[in-house]
């Protein structure tokens, strides 16, 4: 099978999880901070795609609710653009709507201030967008479905 990377992709931070080899857990990795343009932003996470080893990358992709793009769907599409021309490796866009407040409350919940929110909040999103989709592959194979 082979490690997933799950890619939250963010203004100032992006969060980043990483499967274990079997596929089953997403565990969070440090985020990497935004500096410069995308284009530099690009870079820092292309090296850390191939410092991560995995075959597999899962971008969280933020539609609004009513399932529109977002103007940060169209800097991932730009994102992913990027990525194209150096990495041979597959990707998914996975939806990834609240995920970012789903995060930010469980931090909440226990009981971290919001400095300490702020700087997990971006690994926990990108873990819950790697759990999300992992999961979907344990469901899929029940079911006999096939997903990349």
């Amino acid at each position: 099978m082979g490690r997933v990377l799950g890619v939250d992709w963010g203004g100032r931070r992006v969060g980043l999880a990483l499967s274990d080899p079997s596929r089953i857990l997403a565990s969070p990795l440090p985020n990497l901070v935004r500096r410069g343009s995308l284009q530099e932003a690009a870079s820092a996470l292309i090296a850390q795609i191939k410092r991560s080893e995995a075959d597999l990358i899962v971008i969280g992709q933020p539609y609004y609710l009513d399932g529109s793009k977002s103007p940060m769907s169209l800097e991932i599409d730009a994102l992913v653009e990027l990525l194209l021309a150096e990495l041979s490796i597959p990707y998914i866009l996975w939806d990834e709507r609240l995920t970012t407040t789903q995060a930010d409350r469980h931090l909440k919940a226990s009981g971290l201030n919001r400095k300490k929110r702020a700087q997990a909040v971006d690994s926990l999103a990108a873990v819950i967008i790697l759990q999300s989709y992992l999961d979907r592959l344990v469901s899929a194979s029940q079911h006999k479905t096939q997903i990349l």
